[in-house]
């Protein structure tokens, strides 16, 4: 009943709204109203006192005609305040309003009547005041049981502890398992299957999934595996489900990327959206056809269905194959969270024994039982046990107390006793003490009673937790139960479908929904019900799981769905149900709207589309589906392929979240999108053919998000926006000319007011932002055709005033110059500079600024504000810069004084010779540090770029060299006159391209003797003058943590002998078109050093006749890649040494004709690639070959050109794809 409580809290403040007080002189009807709502609210805040359990049944009436009145109120209050902001006569409001009021009520009596709510009164002249009858009626009932006080429903505010932070849910006590698990997924067990199980069991809260995160993203694990994947899969069904889920993983997140993913061109900031909800409560139409009336309508549907199955056995052969693309011959860890094991069997475990020799299958369940995987296929059994007793009590008082040492001194006693009776399992230990926070002495004496005589520890601490929690919080907790247990949701889309459904409410004066938002997410984070969280660069949580143990039953039954089924003839939805989201096919969205017709009163419908699925909806049906539903607070139409919304989205008068995004064919919107007034959120993300917006945007008055990302051909913002100032979210602010008569070219004064900026931010023209006063976050402004027209107006804007702004970035467009005349095109190049230094100038951002970005500006050097001696000053808080394509630059801001800054990125300036103007100093002193923070460095593309000073003083010792103290990236791209740089010793990622020999060697004489380096990657490319790799290795230290090797287009180098020597920890080289490379034996035979090699990419190496001798030591190689090496004529005999080989490929190597005899005793290989050696490919293939039985103990895929490839048909290696011949394999050329 929370939604319907945090309703009614709503409908009484509503009608006791002073800015409503004329609205409600005016209405007899609104004031009985008014009447009948404090008679309820008193009722069922008597009862609520009383027992909230036992007034759950009695309150269960109130929740139709509560919707009912609340519909109402809201339709009038929209169109009372939307007329009155039109001008519209005071005559023609008050008709309207009247209007509005006979249509809504009439439509909600009908719902009324089919939700089984009867009255047995006579039914009065007017329909509002037989609405404010009912629940007057129900409402003295509820008295006589329960009296009445007058007062609120408990929705107390929300105030998480100041100091809390979601890092507080570090996991405690575990670092034992954690270390003995990793071990075993690391050690090499000899005459191992493919893939081995490492089961994690234990009861409910246990720590089971924490345990698994704690070793899925430790460092060791991360750079053994060459796949990394994880998957819940307690709401899947059956094998087949997991598998699809586990492929769409790999094209939606990378399969690498189990946390916070890095997003694709196509994807926005906002991260994952709703449209990637599936399972749960989700309705699935495709196939399903609603008129079956006739029993031929019953033998279609049939036949429909006996379509759909050959269809979904095709879709399921996809899925199979490209999962056993993706993990055949690899290296992977998979980890199976909360499965039961008896679900699956024998054809999930053979596509998962593709993967390379050493997989492993991390799996956590409650109950390991069933034959599927044999003994010697377990490799370590852990049963969790609970926390120690100085664990579980360390725990709980991070959670009770936070930094109180004096409070946790005075209750030690009773912690120890609490933590006794939750059996030291953490998340019941977390849960209580997370509850316990800010009560009194006898509230934790009353709570240390009933735990201990309760049975059921934690389901007694999760009712109590919950049961404690506000209603507020309760109706925002419960609406997130209506998605997948493993849902991931986006904080910032979650907090807007809060507020959009009502359930937030700023307990403060003067606060805004979204802070008050934010609040109850930190609280409910704090009482545990979230978890997994993710965060931006920032620190800012963007998004997060809810914790798979509070998705109970019990905490559904208020979120408003009340029943959801399918049946043989469609979809059925109770009339009052008030959330659904639909799955559908094609097929199903013609018929969608016809088959969830009854549902009228819904208030949010997520319309999803199945995965590979082109649906698309047309205007017609788009129209149909709208106009069933006027009640909808949100409506997800995302990636529908809509291509023109229909004028009748504005009768949405109640509509506040509306998500239009990735919508290609939609280029503009109707006019009637201005009749929502409630609208709050907008987005049209990815919409790329959107090029005009609306003329009377400003109608939009309570509109608090509005996201345009990545609509390219959007010209300039409409007119209006300036009038938007509730607006808090917006990212791209497009300033342009004119583009059609209803839209403005907008300047940078409407800046001026725009004092709090928030993340994800969509712009518009800037003069239009000077009111817009609340927003916050990320602001880039792009500048296009006309721009010049706004310098003057540019420093009205007054970006420094924005200390609430994060992020800012400031891009011109790309122009071509179409000027013949020299004389003309050198006045226009000064004209151009003088422009953007003035524009850039007048933008000068606030102080409190964390992340900087400038693309495209043509300044020949930087306005004043960056300069040497105000830089410092004016951005004390940078912690990020990227200026890239500033090719008329000449110097850059002296960046090495911020304090703070992390990552430096600069690219495409051509014409800047030195990084810093003012002179080298020997001794970096404490008021001017020399970049004492910066931890990734990146330069790239500065053709002319000599040395990191212009002027250098003589140094008298190498330790007076300035170095970078914390710098572990860093890259240098096309820099190729660079010959110097500050010391980088403590560099972990190295990547060179195109650079000259000389700075190495200058590094090498300067590097510390007693210093060695940490590099663990190294990558070196188009090095054309690189001769020797020796001074590469001086110069860094000796590369004695090196783990992985690249080396690509260094004509110049010969020889590697004493170069791989003292490698020990290397585990990847590649080395790539070095035409001049002689790879032959050595005296010192280098090879026997690398103790850790695993993978070897040889490609593209003229000299190469024979593969190194030296190479038959490296017993721990697994993968052998061999690629046009034009001289190799053929593969060693003693290639049987290689007894840990698993993976061999040979490409475009046609002099290499046959295969050695010595391959078949290679027992530990499962995967043979061979591509365009025609002879070779002729000799191994299936069963005539003259070597396939050397390899027939392996895979075998022979790819005959880039594109098409031929597969073997043997039974035991082709598993799965025994019944295809031909198969699509791109293969990747190799860079020449």
């Amino acid at each position: 009943m929370s939604a319907e409580q945090v309703t009614l809290v709503n409908l009484k403040r509503t009608l006791s709204d002073s800015e409503n007080e004329k609205l409600l002189s005016s209405m007899e009807e609104l004031q009985a109203l008014r009447e009948s709502i404090v008679i309820v609210n008193g009722a069922v805040a008597a009862a609520m006192k009383k027992n909230y359990h036992s007034s759950g049944s009695s309150l269960k009436n109130l929740g139709a005609p509560l919707y009912q009145a609340d519909d109402l109120v809201d339709e009038i209050i929209a169109r009372y305040r939307s007329g009155r902001l039109s001008g519209v006569a005071a005559a023609d409001l008050e008709r309207n309003l009247r209007y509005a009021l006979h249509r809504v009520v009439s439509a909600s009596n009908r719902i009324t009547e089919k939700a089984g709510v009867r009255f047995s009164f006579s039914v009065p002249s007017s329909p509002m005041a037989k609405l404010s009858k009912v629940l007057g009626e129900l409402g003295k009932k509820l008295e006589e049981q329960h009296g009445s006080i007058d007062d609120d429903l408990p929705v107390s505010s929300v105030d998480p502890p100041h100091d809390y932070t979601l890092s507080e849910n570090e996991v405690i006590g575990r670092q034992r398992y954690k270390d003995n698990i990793i071990d075993n997924l690391l050690k090499h067990r000899e005459n191992e299957t493919s893939v081995s199980v490492i089961p994690i069991t234990g009861s409910a809260g246990i720590g089971k999934s924490a345990l698994a995160q704690l070793v899925y993203d430790d460092e060791r694990v991360k750079n053994h595996f060459d796949l990394r994947m994880w998957f819940q899969v307690s709401e899947i069904a059956n094998e087949r489900e997991i598998i699809q889920e586990i492929v769409c993983s790999f094209a939606n997140r990378g399969s690498n990327y189990r946390r916070n993913p890095k997003p694709a061109k196509s994807q926005h900031l906002n991260g994952l959206t709703f449209r990637d909800m599936l399972g749960c409560r989700s309705i699935d139409t495709s196939g399903i056809h609603p008129n079956t009336s006739t029993s031929k309508d019953e033998e279609n549907m049939e036949n429909s269905f006996t379509t759909k199955e050959k269809e979904d056995e095709d879709v399921n052969n996809n899925y199979e194959r490209r999962l056993r693309k993706e993990i055949e011959g690899k290296l992977y860890l998979l980890v199976l969270d909360h499965v039961s094991i008896k679900k699956y069997g024998s054809p999930l475990k053979k596509l998962l024994a593709a993967g390379a020799r050493g997989s492993r299958i991390l799996w956590t369940t409650r109950l390991f039982e069933g034959p599927i995987f044999a003994k010697n296929e377990i490799m370590k059994f852990y049963k969790l046990q609970g926390l120690s007793e100085d664990d579980s009590k360390r725990l709980f008082n991070r959670f009770a107390f936070g930094k109180d040492s004096q409070e946790i001194e005075e209750k030690t006693t009773m912690v120890t006793e609490i933590v006794k009776n939750c059996d030291f399992v953490p998340l019941t230990v977390k849960v209580a003490a997370s509850f316990l926070y800010d009560k009194n002495k006898d509230q934790w004496s009353c709570f240390t009673k009933e735990l201990k005589d309760n049975k059921d520890k934690f389901e007694h601490v999760l009712h109590v937790s919950y049961n404690d929690l506000p209603t507020r919080l309760k109706a925002c907790l419960n609406y997130c139960s209506l998605f997948p247990e493993d849902f991931r949701f986006n904080k910032h889309d979650l907090i807007s479908l809060w507020i959009a459904q009502g359930f937030v409410h700023p307990p403060n004066q003067g606060e805004s929904l979204e802070d008050a938002a934010e609040k109850y997410f930190l609280e409910l984070s704090r009482r545990c019900f979230f978890e997994d969280v993710t965060t931006d660069c920032l620190g800012k949580i963007v998004t997060c799981k809810m914790t798979h143990i509070m998705c109970r039953k019990e905490l559904q039954y208020s979120a408003g769905v009340e029943s959801l089924h399918m049946t043989d003839k469609g979809v059925s939805l109770e009339t009052t149900c008030k959330h659904v989201s639909l799955t559908c096919n094609q097929d199903s969205l013609k018929n969608i709207s016809s088959s969830v017709l009854q549902a009228q009163s819904l208030r949010a419908l997520f319309l999803v589309k199945e995965p590979d699925c082109d649906a698309k909806i047309d205007s017609l049906q788009c129209n149909t589906l709208i106009s069933s539903f006027k009640c909808l607070r949100v409506l997800d139409l995302h990636d529908l392929g809509i291509e023109e919304l229909p004028i009748s989205i504005g009768k949405l008068i109640h509509l506040r979240y509306l998500d239009l995004s990735r919508n290609d064919g939609l280029e503009t919107l109707p006019k009637s999108v201005t009749k929502l007034y409630n609208l709050q959120t907008l987005k049209l993300n990815s919409c790329t053919k959107l090029r005009r917006l609306l003329g009377n945007f400003g109608e939009l008055t309570n509109l608090t998000r509005f996201e345009v990302d990545e609509c390219d051909s959007l010209p300039c913002m409409p007119l209006g926006v300036e009038q938007l100032t509730k607006l808090k979210t917006m990212s791209r602010f497009v300033v342009g000319q004119d583009c059609c008569k209803d839209m403005v070219s907008s300047g940078l004064k409407a800046l001026e007011k725009l004092n709090f900026l928030r993340e994800d931010m969509v712009s518009s023209g800037l003069k239009a932002l000077e009111n817009l006063n609340d927003l916050r976050g990320r602001l880039e402004i792009e500048l296009k055709r006309g721009w010049t027209a706004t310098i003057e107006e540019a420093s009205k804007a007054k970006l420094n005033e924005k200390i609430h702004l994060d992020k800012l970035k400031i891009s011109w467009a790309k122009t071509v110059s179409n000027c013949k005349d020299t004389s003309q095109s050198s006045h226009n190049s000064n004209q151009e500079k003088v422009s953007h230094r003035q524009l850039l100038d007048n933008l000068q951002p606030n102080p409190e600024l964390k992340i900087l970005c400038i693309e495209g500006y043509k300044g020949q050097d930087f306005p004043d504000w960056a300069g040497v001696s105000m830089l410092a000053s004016s951005l004390p808080n940078l912690i990020e810069i990227s200026i890239e394509g500033c090719d008329k630059c000449t110097h850059l801001p002296p960046f090495g004084k911020l304090e703070y800054l992390k990552r430096l990125t600069l690219r495409h300036m051509a014409n800047v010779k030195y990084v810093q103007r003012e002179p080298f100093h020997q001794e970096p002193s404490p008021a001017s540090p020399f970049f004492q923070n910066l931890e990734e460095l990146n330069l790239h593309n500065f053709y002319k770029l000599k040395g990191w000073w212009k002027e250098k003083v003589p140094i008298k010792s190498k330790e007076q060299i300035p170095s970078f103290p914390r710098l572990s990236k860093l890259r240098i791209w096309n820099c190729p006159k660079l010959r110097s740089m500050p010391l980088f010793s403590g560099v972990e990622e190295l990547d060179l391209r195109n650079i000259n020999q000389m700075l190495l060697e200058e590094s090498s004489k300067n590097f510390p003797t007693e210093t060695h380096s940490i590099v663990k990657c190294l990558q070196i490319k188009d090095c054309s003058t690189l001769s020797s790799f020796a001074e590469v290795k001086k110069g860094l230290g000796g590369l004695a943590s090196l783990k992985q090797l690249v080396i690509e287009k260094c004509h110049s180098l010969s020889s590697l002998a004493s170069e791989l020597s003292n490698l020990k920890s290397l585990g990847v080289l590649e080395i790539s078109n070095c035409k001049e490379l002689d790879l032959s034996d050595y005296v010192s035979n280098p090879w026997t050093s690398l103790a850790s090699l695993h993978h070897l990419t040889l490609r593209d190496i003229p000299k190469m006749k024979t593969l190194p001798e030296g190479l038959k030591s490296v017993k721990t190689l697994k993968s052998l890649c061999i690629s046009a090496c034009t001289s190799l004529t053929e593969l060693p005999s003693w290639i049987n040494c290689l007894t840990a080989l698993q993976h061999l490929q040979i490409k475009s190597c046609e002099a290499v004709t046959r295969l050695p005899n010595e391959l078949k005793e290679v027992n530990s290989l499962k995967k043979v690639e061979i591509t365009e050696c025609s002879a070779l490919m002729e000799r191994c293939r299936e069963p005539t070959g003259d070597d396939w039985h050397k390899i027939r103990h392996a895979r075998v895929l022979l790819h005959k050109s880039w594109r098409y490839g031929h597969t073997s048909q043997n039974r035991s290696n082709v598993r799965a794809l025994t019944d295809v011949k031909y198969i699509v394999i791109p293969i990747i050329a190799a860079d020449t």
